[in-house]
């Protein structure tokens, strides 16, 4: 769906504040799936469509909060909101974890707002219905195309693992099976490490099958994932502030977060070019530093 084919909302000053305010709550709800859905997980996705409608309901919210009355808001309203999915680059996942905080928190301002006003659903929904359907609609689908996707790519992957010799799969594992195995038998009350565990089951898959730009995205993915374990904001810190794990493993982990991050980065980025080099197997091997993190986490969550 394109920009062009969303309804045209009302003028905003017309309404009273109740009516604002609500449309300001139902806006800010569709404005927030959007940032998560591009946000999270393995694949950044910046669709032109998608960034469009993100920046049109922004704009919307700004000039609701910029309006008579919305004052206490304005002032609350985080500074660190995107202007656009675009310029959130390559690190959206990662700056994703604060701006999702700061997000949370300006919702429930937005709500305490509303019932102070006595907003009402009844009052917004015969107006906007048309505006606020519409979003829902795009939202709805681009979920819907995101999951598939992911799931058609992830079908393909294990069809072709199936399909070959075990031995083989054996012998081209990037994160030792017994370690997924380790990490598998961890009961955890702080943490769940589903996500962890996939992304080291995709790796091993996307390595065995050659898929290298994967493996490479996929292991900063794993990285920059791991780091509340230690009771850190970002693995930048694990590797420079984690002490527990002695000298060689500082070192071990500072080499991880650069030169890994660095080569992710390197096949992110990198616009077409006239001659091309392709990684190998080789340039994205990072499978013993990454053990040597996962074994220190198996360590910590022991039972």
């Amino acid at each position: 769906m394109l920009f062009k084919d969303f309804p045209v909302a009302p003028s905003i000053e017309s309404f009273p504040i109740t009516i604002r305010a609500q449309l300001l709550k139902d806006l800010f709800i569709r404005f927030f799936s959007i940032l998560e859905i591009h946000s999270t997980g393995y694949l950044l996705i910046l669709y032109d469509g998608v960034d469009e409608i993100y920046i049109k309901i922004k704009n919307i919210i700004e000039e609701i909060l910029n309006s008579e009355g919305f004052s206490g808001l304005l002032e609350k309203f985080p500074q660190s909101i995107p202007t656009s999915l675009h310029s959130l680059g390559s690190d959206a996942d990662i700056e994703w974890e604060f701006l999702n905080q700061e997000i949370v928190v300006f919702q429930g301002s937005i709500i305490e707002f509303c019932v102070n006003n006595h907003a009402s659903y009844e009052e917004v929904k015969d107006i906007f219905c048309g505006v606020l359907k519409s979003y829902d609609d795009f939202i709805d689908g681009y979920k819907r195309k995101k999951m598939q996707d992911c799931q058609d790519w992830l079908r393909n992957i294990e069809k072709k693992a199936k399909s070959q010799n075990p031995l083989e799969r054996t012998n081209k594992e990037f994160i030792n099976s017994q370690r997924i195995l380790n990490l598998r038998e961890i009961q955890s009350d702080k943490f769940d490490l589903s996500k962890l565990i996939r992304l080291c089951d995709e790796i091993n898959k996307c390595f065995f099958n050659e898929c290298y730009f994967a493996v490479a995205l996929l292991s900063r993915s794993l990285i920059d994932h791991i780091s509340p374990i230690f009771n850190l904001r970002n693995f930048h810190e694990v590797a420079n502030n984690y002490n527990e794990g002695g000298k060689s493993f500082k070192e071990t982990m500072q080499h991880l977060d650069f030169s890994l991050r660095k080569i992710a980065d390197l096949h992110l980025h990198n616009q077409i070019r006239s001659k091309e080099v392709l990684p190998n197997n080789t340039q994205i091997d990072f499978s013993n530093e990454i053990d040597l993190l996962l074994a220190e986490i198996c360590r910590l969550l022991k039972n």
